[in-house]
């Protein structure tokens, strides 16, 4: 049994290479962080800060984290349709 390749597509635009699960996980992870943060440092507000802040500064890390350890191939990307042009 061969094992299709996985293109880690974005669920809502279906690009690939997006890692939602990865995406993800580090969102939650820094959102919670965030949120620890902003609350010793600025209260309620800094806390609803850090949280967003949190949330979106993890979520890039954790692609490109996710990316590095299960890289989408550029074959992966283009479904196998790259085609060589010969300079004019």
């Amino acid at each position: 049994m061969t094992e299709k390749p996985r293109k880690n597509t974005d669920p809502f635009t279906g690009e690939p290479g997006a890692h939602p699960v990865g995406t993800g996980v580090g969102a939650a992870g820094g959102a919670v962080t965030g949120a620890a943060l902003g609350a010793a440092i600025g209260g309620p507000t800094g806390a609803a800060f850090g949280t967003v802040v949190g949330g979106i500064a993890a979520a890039y890390g954790a692609r490109g984290v996710a990316e590095a350890m299960n890289p989408t191939t550029e074959e992966e990307k283009t479904g196998g349709n790259t085609t060589k042009s010969s300079p004019s």
